[in-house]
């Protein structure tokens, strides 16, 4: 049985505040890529980690539950995917946020 056709140029039905949700997500999305037009003091720490900076990182998020490979390009892939989503979610506060982050998985450790 086949599936009725649908007209390409058929609008989609959408509420006034789906439609207003849509475009706050739409904003908040173009203001975190704008975070990455130009290199700071933040992306430098984050994106010029050295992979040997990363080792310590990447056990505490294996303990943590994290499916990370043993190789240092994939500890130090991990580390800095971890710490730029903080930056690109929390801005300036990105290492604070980290700073918590990392005190819940050393504890999270300590349990086991």
């Amino acid at each position: 049985m086949s599936q009725p056709e649908t007209d390409p140029n058929e609008q989609a039905n959408i509420s006034g505040a789906d439609l207003a949700i849509l475009v706050d997500e739409l904003k908040l999305a173009n203001a975190r890529l704008a975070m990455l037009d130009e290199l700071n003091p933040a992306l430098i720490s984050i994106l010029g980690r050295p992979n040997f900076t990363c080792i310590q990182l990447a056990k505490l998020m294996r303990l943590a539950g994290h499916k990370i490979n043993t190789r240092s390009e994939d500890e130090q892939a991990a580390g800095i995917f971890f710490l730029l989503k903080l930056y690109i979610q929390h801005g300036d506060a990105w290492s604070d946020i980290a700073q918590i982050e990392i005190q819940v998985m050393i504890n999270k450790a300590k349990e086991r």
